[in-house]
């Protein structure tokens, strides 16, 4: 008679045309498909992806508005370790062998939100700060303080920002232009001692907490300008009239220049020349007396009605 092979024993099935039960079950007794690396059914294949059940809720970060937003767990193995990942992109700091190897904190300085927490480079504070090259004066380059771009872990100062330092500097003799021309931390130096001090005709002016030189033409004429030698602070034809702030001066009014007009007086100084002058009327009157006659209001005399009023009764009395 023929050998016929019926079923095949618990644990093994026929998987192909040939006759005999060649495939031993991985797992016995068979089961639903899990996402292990086993074949659960006992089918010849292992986790399909249509037999697997849905993955753990929660398995993954997924920050709305982040690089994580839309990561979902998928069902890999990776290192010989077959089990569900989070299949995060690669600017996010992940360990891709552990299931939700997420980094609690970003470690990476490099425009991204690694760690998935809505803040890009958080542990990098001093990031957009403005930093230097070191130098001083003309030669300070200004930067901002970015993300290395060869080395991820640490910043560095980026001075291809503006401003940048003066093209030339340092320069061998100081200038009055309020630059610190050599780089030696002085503005418009004009120490005697300094071989790079300001040469020119300088005043030290120490006021109010200042502490500056400026030209001797430019301290006469405050309005001066590297353009304009604007006008003199001494009184003279240039106020239009000689003898106005004279004038002022012995009557105790302040001067103030407005524009290119007559100098006014201040507002307080008006009222105080008003004051003034009412004091001295009020002096004379005083001093001339006053009088009273019926039918007629008394008044001040003033020196120019008495000498009128005695040539009257001069008159009367010849």
């Amino acid at each position: 008679g023929e050998c016929v092979v019926g079923d095949c024993s618990e644990g093994f099935v026929d998987l192909d045309d040939e006759p005999g039960c060649e495939y031993a079950c991985p797992v016995f007794p068979t089961q639903a498909e899990e996402c292990n690396g086993f074949d659960d059914d006992c089918d010849g294949v292992a986790d399909e992806p249509d037999e697997l059940p849905a993955p753990p809720a929660g398995l993954c970060r997924t920050t709305p508005g982040t690089l994580c937003e839309d990561v979902r767990p998928v069902c890999e193995t990776r290192e010989g370790r077959s089990t569900w990942f989070c299949d995060y992109p690669e600017e996010v700091e992940h360990d891709p062998l552990v299931p939700n190897g997420i980094v609690l904190d970003e470690t990476r300085c490099d425009g991204f939100d690694g760690d998935c927490d809505g803040l890009a480079d958080e542990p990098f504070e001093t990031l957009g700060d403005e930093c230097d090259n070191g130098a001083r004066g003309a030669c300070r380059d200004v930067g901002r303080v970015s993300c290395d771009p060869t080395d991820a872990s640490r910043t560095v100062c980026d001075l291809t920002v503006l401003p940048d330092a003066v093209p030339g500097a340092p320069f061998a003799v100081e200038l009055c232009n309020g630059i610190d021309d050599d780089c030696d931390g002085t503005i418009d130096d004009a120490t005697p001692g300094d071989p790079s001090r300001v040469i020119d005709d300088m005043v030290h002016v120490v006021r109010g907490g200042l502490d500056f030189y400026i030209y001797r033409y430019e301290a006469s004429r405050p309005d001066a300008t590297t353009d304009a030698g604007g006008r003199s602070n001494c009184p003279g034809r240039r106020w239009g009239s000689p003898r106005g702030p004279r004038r002022a001066r012995r009557r105790g009014i302040a001067w103030v220049r407005r524009g290119r007009g007559r100098p006014r007086a201040t507002a307080r100084a008006r009222a105080r020349s008003r004051m003034a002058r009412a004091t001295k009327r009020r002096a004379a009157t005083a001093r001339t007396g006053t009088r009273s006659q019926e039918g007629r209001s008394s008044r001040a005399w003033s020196p120019r009605a008495r000498s009128r009023s005695a040539r009257a009764r001069t008159e009367c009395s010849t």
